[in-house]
C-alpha cells in the first residue's frame, strides 16, 4: 500500500517536472525574412523629408519598414508600398506601432516634395526621403543598399536597378530582419505581431 503511494506521488511529481521544462521552452518564432544576429545599427545621417531633415534614428521607440525604391519605379516599388499599406492595415490598433520610410535611389528625380507625394498616395503616415547621392550611399551602406542607372525608354526615360529588399529596424533603430521583395503582408503581420507582444 505504502509502495502505491510513493509510486503515485513520483508519477504527479514527474508529471509536473514535465510541465515546468515545457513552460520553460518556448518555440521560437520564425521570421519571414532573415533574421540579422547580431541586428546592425542604422547611422544617424539626415535625408530630407518634405518636412525638413529627417534621420532614421527619428523613429526609435516604433518598429520602422525601411525601403530604397523610386517614384518613377515601373513594378517592385509600388507593389512594395501596396503591401506596407496593407500591412498597417491588418496591425489595426498596433499600426501606430509601425512606420513606414521610402529612400529614394533617384535623387535626381525625387524632390522630398515629389516623394511625399508618392508615398501618400499609399498611406499618409508614410515617409519619404531624399538627399544627395552620396549621403543616400552612406545612410544605405549598413543596409547593403545598390543601384545602378539604365537606359529605358522613350516615355519612362532613364530607369533604376535596385535593392529589391526591404528591413525592419527595432525600437532602438537596429536592422534585424531583410525580407525578399515577395514577401506576403501576413507574414510581415505575423512577425511585427509577435516582436510587439514580447518587446
Amino acid at each position: 500500500m505504502l509502495k502505491d503511494k510513493w509510486m503515485s506521488s513520483v508519477k504527479i511529481g514527474g508529471f509536473f517536472i514535465i510541465l515546468l521544462l515545457l513552460a520553460g521552452c518556448q518555440i521560437a518564432h520564425e521570421f519571414a525574412g532573415t533574421k540579422l544576429s547580431p541586428p546592425l545599427p542604422v547611422t544617424s545621417i539626415a535625408l530630407e523629408s518634405a518636412a525638413g531633415p529627417v534621420r532614421l534614428t527619428d523613429f526609435q521607440g516604433n518598429y520602422t519598414l525601411v525601403y530604397f525604391g523610386y517614384t518613377f519605379c515601373p513594378d517592385v516599388c509600388p507593389t512594395t508600398l501596396a503591401m506596407f499599406k496593407l500591412v498597417k492595415e491588418e496591425l489595426a490598433e498596433n499600426a501606430d506601432q509601425v512606420d513606414v520610410v521610402m529612400i529614394t535611389v533617384d535623387p535626381e528625380r525625387d524632390t522630398p516634395e515629389k516623394l511625399a507625394e508618392y508615398v501618400g498616395y499609399f498611406d499618409s503616415s508614410f515617409t519619404g526621403l531624399s538627399g544627395d547621392k552620396e549621403t543616400i550611399d552612406q545612410v544605405g551602406q549598413p543596409f547593403g543598399l545598390y543601384y545602378e542607372k539604365h537606359e529605358g525608354s522613350e516615355a519612362t526615360g532613364y530607369l533604376v536597378d535596385h535593392t529589391a529588399y526591404f528591413f525592419l529596424l527595432d525600437r532602438d533603430s537596429n536592422i534585424v530582419v531583410a525580407y525578399p521583395h515577395g514577401t506576403l503582408p501576413d507574414a510581415v503581420v505575423k512577425d511585427l505581431e509577435y516582436l510587439i507582444e514580447n518587446n
